[in-house]
Parts: C-alpha cells; structure tokens; sequence
C-alpha cells in the first residue's frame, strides 16, 4: 500500500475527523427555523470550509483525483462506476465473520441482524461501531484516502454491475470476504462505521445521526429545516471558489470526469463521448398559468409532448472506417448500452449509420454524423396494435427480453411458466412481437465534435430535425406547439388548450421550453407540466392502509428512527361479492402497493399514535398458520417487502397519484407515485367506504386507456346478433369528452371559471333569468340553436348509504347528505299547504303566484316541489300536426327499473355546477347515463325535446334535468325550472305543443350503490314539464 506518511498523501482519519465533525453538529428544532434566512450559510457549509482550508494548509500539492476521491466519499450515491452488489443483510453477515462474532438470537453480533429494528438507530455502520467498541482498543487508523480508494475499487470490481473500466477479468479476482477483510480488519469503530456506509452508498445517517429517540420528539420537534443537508454543488463550491469545477460539472455528469477536467484543463471546455452530461432538472408547473410564469421573459415557448418512458443519453462515435460505437446512459448517469441493445439498430438508422456487422454496410445510405453526436431520447414502448406509444411499465419486459448481459440473464431465469390471459395483463408477461423499444428524439448536445450546449433552442431542434431520419415506430420526434407570449392571456388560453388534448391522448404531460433557452439554462430553465402536479387534480382514489413499516430511504429524509412508521401498506377489499351474499364471510384484501409520501410531520405523528394505539400486529404472527390474530385476510403482492405491523382493523385514507403501473410479477394496477394526503379515524368514515379491488382496477384501466376485460368478445357476440357495440376507449367521441373534461378543470386551476358561466354559474344565470323575464322574444324569433352533443366524464367513486323516499309522505322534499359518512341521519323537508310560502324556493312560489293568474294556469298547473306530484297536463290544439304525436308520446317505463333503464329513451342534462367535484358517493354520469345521450346546456334539451325545434329527434322519448337535490339554496330552480317554466307558457299563449315530457330528478338518485336498485322512479321525481 502508499506510504500514509508521504507529505502528498492525505490520512483516511482526516477524512474521518470531517465526518466527526458533522455529525457533532445540533439540529435546529422547528421553533428555531421559522425565520431562518433563505441564503444563509450552512454549519456544514462552512465546516466543510475550514476542513480544505486546513487540509490546504498542511500539504502543499495533492494527487490528481483527490477532490475526486473525497466527494465520492461524501456523496457515495454520486459513484455509478462502482457497485458492489451489498445491501445490509449480505454485508452485516461478511461483518460478522470478519469481526468473529455470530448473528443469532441473543448472541453479541444479533445488532448487526437488527440494525433495523425498534431500539435502533437504524443505521449498519453505527451497529458495526458499536460491536466494535466494546471489543477493540480504539486505535487510530493509519490508511490514506487512496488506500481505501484502491480497495473498494477491488471489491466493485467482481459486480457485473461496475462499468466496464472498473471489472476485472475472474483470473485476477479476489474474493469478496478477503478485500474486506483488509478494509475492516485495520479499522477504527469510527472508520469501520464510515466505510460500512460507503459500501451500502448512504453515509446521510454517519453525517446527520439523530439526536432524539422518541417518535413524537422526532417528527414535531424537527422539520424538513433542522438539517442543512450538504449538496454536491456546495461541496465543489467549497473545493473550488473560482468555480473552474461546478462549469465542469455541468459538462460532465461523472465526479471523476469533471474533477480530470477541471485538473488538467485542455482547451475548449465541451462535452465528452462516453461521460453522460448531466441532465437538466425541470421546475414542476403547479398549472398552465403558472408555468408559464416562470417563463415570463421568454418570447416564444414551446409545448413539447413528455412521453412516457426512460430517458436515453445517446453518445455515438464514428471511426476512421465508418464503424460505429455506440453508449446509452440512463436518467441516473449509469451505463445501460447493453441493456438497450434493441435500441442500437435503431440509432443506427435514424442517423444513416451502417450495421457494423454487415460488412460496411450499404453505399447508398448517407451518414448524417462524420465523427460523432450526442442525442437525448425518450425510450418508450410502441404498440403495433394500437400504433401509438404504450404504457411505461411494458419497456421493462421489452429491455429484458432483449438485453444483452446480466439483465438479460436474470429476465430469463425469471420467467413464468404458468399460463396467464390477456385480461390478467401480467406485468413481465410476453409481448408476443405486438410491441418493441422505440425512440423519441427532442434534443442534440454535440454533433462532429461543435458544442450546443450553449446553443438556443430552436437552433439545436434545427439541427436535430435535419440529423434524424424519422421512422414511425420507431425513431420520431417529439411534437411541439409552439406559444407566442406576446400576450399573456393567450398564451395562457394556448397552453390550457394543448395541455387539455395531450391529456384526452393520455399522454404523461408536456415540458415547456424557451425558444432562446441554452441547455441547462439556469434563467429559463425547463417546466414540466403534468396531471398529478396541478393540486386536487391527480388520480384520486380512496384505499384502505393495512400495514406499516419503516424504510430506510424515506427515514433518511425525515431523519427519523425505526420507531416511526413512514410507509404504509395499502390495499383494497377482494372479495365484495362473497361478503355481499354472506356479511359474515371473513374480509379478503389484496395489498397492491407501498406509500411513503404526501402527510406533512404533523399528520405523520398522528397516523403513528393511531397504529401503536390499535395493538397492531407483528407480521410474522399475522401469516402464522396456527393463529389468527386479524379479523382479515389479506394477500401480499409479489416483490412487496413484509411490513414490520398489521393493523387490526384497516384504516381509510385518500392517495393521490400521477397514473398507474404494474410491478413486476404483478397482474394489479397500483398508484403511480401515491401520496396520502388525508387519513379517517373508524368513527369518521369506515373502511368499508373504501374502493374495492374491482374498481380500483376498473378506474386504473380507463385512466390508462383500457378496455373493460373481454370487451372485444362482447363486441363480437353483439356484432353477431346485430346489436350497437359500447364505444372503445380510444373512440374519438371519447377522447373530446376526455379533452373538454380536462379544460374546463385547467380553467378552474387557472381561476377562469367566469369563462363557463354561461353554461353553469348558477347565480349568473338567475340573475340573467330575472332581466329577461318581461322581454321575452317570441318563438319565431328564436335563434337556430346550435347541434347538441354528448358529455361525460369519468372520476373515481366512493359507496355511501343512500338517502331514499319516504313515500308516506306527499309533502316531504328529501336531501342527499352532502358528505359520504357513515350512519349520517336522513334530513327532511316537510311543509305543509300553509307554510309552502316559506318553506319552498321563491323561484317556485313566485312564477306559481304568477302562472296563476293567466288562464293557461289552470290547464297547465304550476308544478309543485313533492316528489309524489307527477302529472301530465293535457295538450293544446296545435296547427303543427307534425309535432303533435311525437311531442305527446310517453315511451317511459312507468313501473319499477333500474335507473338505467329508465334513461336508455331519454335525453339528459345534468344541471349541476361545474366549478365543484362530484362526491364520491355519486356514480360517474358515464356509467349511469348511455352514451351520447348526455346533453351540455338546457337549450339542447329543449330542441331534443321538441320544446324548441320543429325537428324530430327521434331517439329521445323524453327528457330528464338530473338537479343537486342537495343544495339548500335551490339555485337550480333558477337555471332548469324557470326556463321550463317560461318556455311552457310561451308554447301555451302561442298554442302550440308542449313537446315530450321532461322530469327532474335529484342527483341523489345516481348514488353508486343503489344504481342496480329497480325502484319506481317516476314517483321519485321532483317535477314533471309536459
């Protein structure tokens, strides 16, 4: 080994002494940080200082690579180069036999077996130092950096994870346990603590120890401010004040790369083929208007589609001989070229390269690159089937199956051998050649040895155009839009548009970038823009939380023991059917996935006193055979880590999420990027409450774009008997319906819901009904209206007790409860004849008052608010007998249906305000009403009405106004009875036909468990016109 005493040799204990150093610093508790200054300098910041400065002061000249050596050591998550194939079991057992000592129960080694459990801190290496401190006698370490250096590098050499300069041939290896041998056996506790870190690649909990152990004491005395948390950047910034390194570093995405280039500078400062370049971080766009805001300065911006899948840094390089080298880095810098090997022909052709395996390859082809190019990438799954990018989680079976190497290997020993359905959509399942890896380009960094990085971006899209040879399938460009920001308004109006067709196409989102933007342009930096980042507008669904556990990632970020539980087990109820038929069959859940994000401290704290209160369960005693502790069954999804507790009764909770996935092995749907944002205690809202397994699937296939199971043997078998088949999701008019949906809720996050108040502001249409009530046009003046159409949409949905009739009861107007809680009582409205004047909505009792005193009122009475006053008034003599039978025919079911049923003849509007969500207890109105018959305004319903048209539309029998029966303000009888109303006397005064007959029914009828109910639903109706 080096001499530690060579005067140009730094001391492994120095480093030590730094890591001391930091770790003997106090967090700040939360009082303390309230007004802490945004810009101040960090304890560790200038710790670190004075360490180089002394470091500085003590050797004169330091070895090329030092600054390389020491970040790599503090940052151990920044060396991609060497992977050692180690996580805390496998090491902690290598400990073991080094230091002597065993692992088993009682035994003085058992705390390397338990670093993870309660009474710890949760951290391998302090266990390690601990064990040692008992047993040695703390002698101090005589190594130098690069001793330690050398030795690791020997360790990751055995990984078939290491790049290709770090692995050495088998001949020359040793083995594992040997190297660490040498890098324990002549360890300090101390030292031995820091380099067990280094190998795991975390040395945050050596750094940043805690300093309380009780859970309480963790979460609220501290926050996210507590500890300045050392970054990369500072520590170049420290290294070198010139900052000659950080403009390297934005070059070079590899340590070791950036601090050669920074050493030894070597004229122009560019990027390198075969280091990756780092990759701009993107700003999150909480809203259009929003994100356009960041880009205020910009003149023109443009929307370019984020594709879903993994991003691919293509660095390709042509020799003197035409042949071509290709390299593929990944989003986390690590090299993936053989992973990607499907890719290759890919590149090869979009950039009229020649196979190198094909003898030069064909003369006619024109290279597009002389020397060299640099190209980034979205790598996605492309369908044949569906001709269109699919679904992220199909690359992973794509890379796997093709992959060259370990991946490739491991994918084989892998593979299932029992048969699964398509309907299963196993997750690793085979891809049948309907799919394959595809490229998305949308920027160049370096074409024949000339730098763009500095480059506009409109001039490096210019290039990239002129580079690629677009293929569909297989090599594309990603589409943009482009936004004058001349105005801001539209602009904005611009990108809502945009975003809200990228959203009816399910793609993932879009990035906006400035026209004049160089790459990684700190001033106008890129903004991506998705569904999930604009607040309440992700995929929301309402789970059930049956287990908790604690995981070293996200402890490591709260700073916060094994004693905090800060990932929860989520899963939904399997078995609803069974329990309907038997409420006393034993619940079944199905544990989908893990949630580790969304509660603040605060409400994190509150979910751990709620679990350690309720007696939870160890795992190991809840899948014993021989006891059954849990009043639930339950079924881990495979690959899911055992939590270390079961709940004894399952919690209620929201998640959020951007999308959905499949795990490997999963044939399950789960939340992509989950967090829970709220929690419900047993006596506020019930598990039950909870989606259930079927429509937490149902609700991730439509999000997706999938068709229910077996659709297409539904529509074959309909085909057959020559009945309509459903649309499919992909169905044009289903995708407007998507996009419009999605408009109308970017307005809103924009605030521009004045922008529909046309359609649905109920108080602007009252007071707009008011101004025009004595200046009523005639019907002959009427303008045409315009062609009605279909609207839907889709949301998740939440089963609640159902507020139903009292049918004794004439003069009983009843109201849904507007939350979905448990054993809520029924609210009633009960008037009698003497107090309508006060107890029913003036809308009403006024246009009664006023209906009464023309002759036409006592043919055509006013109609009353009891759900029991349906009637038919009769029909006028008409001249237009074309209108006559047509306007009169009640091809209504009469007896008791389904409340589809009841609407398959009928034309529907849903008079309801758009500015609010839909509770969840209410059924989404695509899954109630038949498709195409929802109408967007009350005027299309007049005209489908024959109200308002001399045209027939011959598929509407009558009409059905669904009102919030809810609102105790009765806003909806200003913009749907009103209008009837007056539109009825003006047919009567001109003597003409009512048209068919519409109904009002209350929104509570559409409540999702009472939806397969027959009732009699037309003495549930409000109201009847006609």
């Amino acid at each position: 080994m080096t001499d530690s005493s060579s005067p140009r040799e730094i001391p492994f204990d120095f480093f030590v002494s730094l890591c001391k150093a930091f770790a003997d610093a106090a967090p700040k508790r939360a009082t303390l940080t309230k007004n802490q200054p945004k810009n101040q300098v960090s304890h560790y910041v200038r710790t670190l200082t004075n360490w180089v400065q002394h470091l500085q002061e003590k050797h004169a000249s330091l070895p090329d690579g030092t600054a390389a050596t020491l970040l790599l050591f503090l940052f151990p998550e920044e060396d991609v180069s060497r992977k050692y194939g180690m996580q805390e079991t496998r090491l902690a057992g290598y400990v073991a036999d080094i230091l002597g000592v065993s692992t088993d129960r009682d035994s003085r080694g058992a705390s390397l077996r338990r670093w993870d459990e309660a009474g710890t801190a949760g951290c391998l290496g302090q266990e390690v130092r601990l064990l040692m401190e008992c047993a040695s006698s703390n002698e101090a370490e005589t190594r130098c950096l690069n001793d330690i250096s050398t030795l690791l590098t020997e360790l990751a050499s055995s990984s078939a994870y290491s790049s290709s300069s770090v692995r050495a041939p088998p001949a020359s290896r040793r083995k594992p346990r040997e190297i660490l041998r040498d890098l324990y056996a002549p360890a300090s506790p101390l030292s031995a603590a820091i380099i067990t870190q280094i190998i795991l690649k975390d040395l945050r909990p050596i750094l940043y120890p805690l300093k309380e152990t009780h859970y309480r004491a963790q979460l609220l005395e501290y926050n996210s401010k507590a500890v300045c948390m050392l970054t990369k950047e500072q520590a170049m910034k420290v290294w070198d004040p010139t900052g000659k390194l950080s403009q390297a570093a934005r070059m070079c995405a590899s340590i070791e790369e950036a601090v050669a280039a920074y050493e030894h500078p070597e004229g122009l400062l560019q990027p390198k083929i075969g280091v990756p370049v780092p990759i701009p971080k993107c700003i999150k766009g909480k809203g259009c208007k929003d994100s356009l805001n960041v880009l205020k300065e910009a003149s023109k911006v443009w929307i370019e589609t984020k594709y879903d899948g993994e991003r691919a840094q293509i660095h390709v390089e042509v020799d003197d001989t035409g042949r071509s080298k290709i390299t593929i880095f990944s989003k986390s810098k690590r090299d993936s070229t053989m992973d990607r090997y499907a890719t290759h022909s890919i590149i090869r052709d979009a950039l009229g390269l020649p196979d190198p395996f094909e003898g030069g390859g064909d003369s006619t082809i024109t290279p597009r690159i002389k020397r060299n190019v640099i190209i980034e990438a979205e790598m996605v799954a492309y369908s044949d089937t569906t001709r269109k990018v699919d679904e992220f989680w199909r690359i992973r079976s794509l890379i796997a199956s093709t992959a060259i190497g370990v991946r490739g290997a491991s994918y084989k020993k892998a593979q299932p051998h029992d048969d699964c359905s398509q309907s299963s959509l196993l997750s690793n399942a085979s891809d049948d050649g309907a799919r394959r890896l595809a490229l998305v380009f949308f920027d160049v960094l370096l074409v024949d040895d000339e730098c763009l990085l500095y480059a506009p971006y409109w001039r490096r899209r210019a290039r990239l155009e002129a580079l690629i040879v677009p293929r569909p399938g297989y090599a594309m460009l990603a589409e943009r839009v482009p936004v004058v920001m001349q105005s801001r308004e539209e602009a904005n109006l611009a990108l809502r548009e945009v975003f809200a067709r990228l959203q009816g196409e399910r793609e993932e989102g879009a990035v906006l970038k400035a026209d004049e933007s160089r790459y990684n342009d700190w001033k106008l930096r890129w903004v991506k823009l998705k569904a999930d980042y604009i607040p309440g507008y992700g995929d929301c669904l309402d789970l059930v939380v049956l287990g908790a556990g604690w995981e070293k990632d996200r402890a490591r970020e709260l700073l916060v023991s094994p004693e905090v539980y800060t990932t929860f087990y989520i899963g939904a109820l399997s078995n609803v059917a069974v329990i309907e038929a038997d409420p006393t069959t034993r619940p079944n859940f199905q544990i989908v996935f893990t949630c580790s994000y969304g509660l603040d401290r605060k409400q994190l704290e509150e979910f751990n006193f709620l679990a350690k209160n309720s007696d939870p369960v160890n795992y190991s005693a809840a899948t014993s055979k021989h006891m059954s502790l849990l009043p639930y069954s339950f079924k881990l999804n495979p690959g899911l880590a055992p939590p270390s507790v079961m709940l004894p009764q399952p919690i209620l909770a929201e998640f959020y999420g951007g999308g959905f996935t499949k795990a490997p092995r999963s044939k399950y749907y789960e939340l992509r990027w989950p967090r829970m944002t709220k929690f419900y205690r047993a006596s506020e809202r019930s598990w039950r409450d909870g989606n259930s397994l079927e429509e937490f699937q149902r609700i991730a296939r439509e999000a997706v774009g999938r068709d229910r199971p077996h659709k297409d043997v539904d529509d074959f078998c309909k085909g057959l008997w020559g009945k309509v088949q459903s649309p499919s999701v992909h169905h044009p008019e289903k995708r407007k319906e998507r996009e419009e949906d999605w408009l109308e809720k970017l307005e809103r996050a924009d605030g521009k819901i004045k922008l529909k108040a046309r359609k649905l502001d109920f108080h602007a249409t009252a007071d707009r009904s008011r101004a025009e009530k004595h200046e009523m046009p005639a019907p002959a003046a009427t303008p045409q209206k315009q062609k009605m159409r279909a609207f839907g949409s889709v949301t998740n949905v939440l089963p609640t007790p159902l507020v139903s009739a009292d049918k004794g009861r004439p003069n009983e107007v009843l109201l849904p409860t507007p939350k979905p809680t448990a054993g809520r009582p029924r609210r009633t409205i009960a008037a009698s004849n003497r107090e309508n004047s006060a107890k029913i909505p003036s809308i009403m009792a006024t246009v009664a008052q006023e209906q009464a005193q023309t002759p036409e009122a006592h043919a055509n009475p006013t109609p009353a608010t009891s759900n029991s006053d349906v009637f038919a008034p009769p029909t006028p003599p008409s001249s237009n007998p074309g209108l006559s039978p047509a306007s009169v025919d009640q091809s209504f079911p009469t007896g008791p249906c389904t409340l589809r049923a009841f609407l398959q003849h009928a034309a529907v509007y849903l008079a309801r305000d758009t500015r609010l969500r839909r509770p969840r207890w209410r059924a989404p109105s695509s899954t109630v009403v038949p498709f195409g018959h929802q109408l967007n305004t009350i005027d299309a319903l007049l005209i489908a009405c024959a109200w308002d048209s001399a045209h027939e539309v011959e598929w509407a029998k009558f009409g059905v106004v669904f009102v919030d029966d809810s609102d105790t303000t009765y806003a909806w009888m200003d913009v749907v009875s009103r209008p009837l109303l007056e539109k009825r006397a003006t047919l009567v005064h001109a003597g003409r036909p009512l048209g068919k007959p519409i109904f009002i029914l209350g929104l509570s009828m559409m409540h999702v468990d009472r939806l397969e109910e027959e009732v009699p639903v037309l003495e549930r109706a409000i109201c009847r016109f006609g």
